[in-house]
């Protein structure tokens, strides 16, 4: 995570850039959307859980949140209802691939229905990344 320098509260601070967070269990996942949003020119910063996810949007300014909906600990649903909570404005793009019988799709209609701003069903191409980005920069004041 490309972050610079440290508060003396441990607030780290981005220097020039526009920070996403995203909120994402898979290493894999994880390093596939940094990447993807570095070409882009961003910086992101990562939780592996909402529980973190929450603590960080409460001391730090994101542009946007990137979520997944299944993880362990607080899922997604209940993880987006509570960041919308902490700050109504923040943008938050849905990405699930599903979970056993419910589909990714059906998944990220749920987390549209309870404030995510935009979603994306895995496995997906850079393309439609691309176009569920743009819908959740266009949902912004940012």
């Amino acid at each position: 995570m490309p972050v610079s320098p440290r508060g003396a509260d441990g607030t780290e601070y981005v220097v020039g850039s526009t920070k996403i967070l995203i909120v994402e269990d898979d290493d894999r996942m994880l390093a596939l959307l940094d990447v993807m949003l570095e070409m882009r020119g961003y910086v992101s910063v990562h939780a592996k859980n909402f529980e973190d996810a929450i603590k960080a949007v409460k001391r730090h300014n994101f542009a946007y949140v990137i979520a997944d909906i299944f993880m362990s600990g607080m899922g997604g649903i209940e993880g987006i209802r509570q960041l919308k909570r902490l700050d109504p404005f923040i943008p938050v793009m849905a990405v699930s691939g599903g979970w056993d019988e419910i589909t990714g799709e059906r998944t990220v209609e749920a987390a549209q229905a309870v404030g995510a701003d935009a979603a994306l069903a895995k496995p997906f191409s850079e393309d439609s990344f691309e176009i569920a980005f743009e819908r959740l920069k266009s949902s912004g004041i940012t």
